[in-house]
């Protein structure tokens, strides 16, 4: 259904539960009431990934939608809010991530050879990008330790989120 809502208004889904079968309608207003808490989510991963970046959305030039949930128009209505811009649909979003993954390694092999500047397949030049790109761990690791003193259990991070790739860290337990 998610597929058909995001191009009509509603679409015919079957449930199964208990071995019975119903068939029913849902619209898009429906479904966009029940995955509300998903984009709200979104929206903060969203907000976070920008401010991490220390940039905020003034500076974003262009916002390139990836992954097929992003053509549900709930979540592109919430990234429209965010940017205060239209998202870029020149781009198919299933291959969004690919296109990104060949254009770096493009870029890290004309860096590798020296070249300062690479020819996509309709011969336009690309620039080495305006910013480096940095391997970072996207959540904190770490692990459960007890303390010694009342033997309690907590989390400790030994590498905290957005740390560069690779990293190393010791601690005495």
């Amino acid at each position: 259904a998610k597929k058909d809502l995001s191009q009509a208004e509603k679409a015919n889904i079957m449930i199964s539960a208990e071995a019975k079968r119903v068939a029913m309608e849902l619209t898009r207003k429906q479904f966009s009431k029940l995955i509300a808490g998903i984009v709200k989510k979104t929206k903060a991963i969203t907000e976070n990934v920008v401010a991490a970046a220390g940039v905020d959305f003034k500076q974003v030039t262009d916002v390139v939608l990836a992954g097929g949930s992003t053509r549900i128009p709930a979540v592109r209505k919430m990234l429209k809010s965010l940017a205060g811009k239209e998202p870029q649909v020149g781009i198919n979003p299933d291959e969004a991530i690919a296109l990104g993954a060949a254009i770096f390694a493009a870029q890290k092999g004309a860096e590798a050879v020296g070249e300062v500047t690479i020819v996509d397949t309709q011969g336009c030049k690309v620039l080495p990008p305006a910013v480096d790109v940095v391997d970072v761990n996207s959540h904190p690791l770490g692990c459960l330790a007890i303390d010694g003193v009342g033997s309690l259990e907590r989390n400790v991070v030994i590498i905290p989120a957005n740390t560069p790739l690779p990293a190393e860290r010791t601690d005495v337990f």
